[in-house]
């Protein structure tokens, strides 16, 4: 999932953050995976990268929600004023 190139100790990463920073906004590098007692612990993202990621997550929630409609476009639905009268209602 990670190649080796990518990933970094955390302890790395604070005294050599100017040159990880520079390659992220070179663009030598998508991303850094920071490790913490070997294991990924959190990741560092160019911001043109992250804002990028942000906006696919969106397209995909809403494709979801366009998908939930579609789905209830076919469902019988019944008025406020139906559901008042089934439950006798009375304001």
């Amino acid at each position: 999932m990670y190649n080796k190139e990518e990933m970094v100790a955390v302890s790395k990463l604070v005294k050599k953050f100017g040159e990880y920073s520079s390659k992220l906004n070179e663009n030598e590098d998508k991303r850094i995976v920071i490790m913490k007692d070997n294991k990924p612990s959190m990741v560092l993202l160019d911001i043109d990268e992250y804002e990028h990621l942000y906006e696919l997550a969106d397209l995909v929630e809403r494709l979801e929600i366009a998908e939930i409609i579609e789905k209830r476009k076919n469902h019988k639905t019944i008025s406020y004023e139906e559901v008042k009268k089934r439950l006798n209602y009375n304001e």
